[in-house]
């Protein structure tokens, strides 16, 4: 969906992200992680994803900008009953 890159940041970090769309994904079973892990899938509508937005409860630029980016090209987003996943 976008790359983003924030050039001026001052870390140890490129701040350079990769987001991705998954489209006809289905869970097939539990998460099987490691014991240094700690990854959560949420699942949310696209008018669940647009409220986060609007509402500031997604706040990371890196995040927000190609979620709005695909908001603003595909309008109000994916097709009827399709669900946007987030890793955090």
């Amino acid at each position: 969906m976008a790359t983003v890159y924030d050039g001026v940041a001052q870390s140890n970090h490129t701040n350079l992200s990769y987001t991705f769309l998954a489209t006809g994904v289905e869970k097939l079973t539990e998460q099987h992680q490691e014991l240094t892990e700690d990854i959560h899938v949420d699942v949310f509508t696209k008018e669940e994803v647009r409220e986060l937005l609007e509402t500031g409860q997604i706040i990371q630029a890196l995040h927000v900008a190609p979620l709005w980016k695909y908001f603003f090209i595909h309008g109000n987003g994916c097709a009827d009953g399709d669900s946007v996943a987030r890793v955090r």
